[in-house]
């Protein structure tokens, strides 16, 4: 619980970057796929996470459902303009 917990401000993180740089609604797919390889580069070349984590899989599952929460909130909170 704890280490998915960890990914929630990442998540945030990653969600704002792709929105900020490619701020077209309808995209959601792309983005999350995006994130998810930005997500794997992560999981390669960070040794603790490969520990902490154990395989990519299990990383790249958590890592989608926190992106899903930060969306979701992001939404919630107006900082995603649907229809720009």
């Amino acid at each position: 619980m704890l280490k998915f917990l960890k990914l929630i401000p990442h998540a945030l993180d990653i969600a704002k970057t792709i929105e900020e740089a490619i701020p077209i609604s309808g995209q959601g797919k792309a983005k999350l796929d995006a994130g998810l390889a930005i997500g794997q580069v992560v999981y390669d070349t960070e040794q603790d996470i490969q520990k902490s984590w154990g395989n990519p899989a299990a990383f790249l599952a958590a890592l989608t459902k926190a992106i899903g929460i930060a969306v979701t909130l992001l939404n919630a909170a107006g900082v995603f303009k649907k229809g720009q």
